[in-house]
């Protein structure tokens, strides 16, 4: 269920926030990879991963965010 709940969560993110997401926090990309393979500054993907964060913390319970974030680590 919190698993089904994370992918739908990524999926509503916008585009971009999604994409610097997926490839930084899921595949463990530095951000200087993710900006090079999508055509941004570094510091767009930074703010874009911020964002995402921040509406996962909006979104999640303190319990199932930490959950999520020990498994976001252990993905990478």
């Amino acid at each position: 269920r919190l698993r089904e709940r994370l992918r739908e969560f990524v999926e509503r993110l916008p585009a971009m926030c999604r994409e610097s997401f997926k490839l930084a926090c899921v595949e463990g990309l530095a951000y200087k990879e993710v900006a090079s393979r999508l055509r941004l500054s570094e510091n767009t993907v930074k703010m874009h991963v911020k964002r995402a964060y921040k509406r996962l913390r909006e979104d999640f319970k303190k319990e199932e965010l930490a959950v999520l974030l020990l498994a976001l680590d252990m993905w990478k």
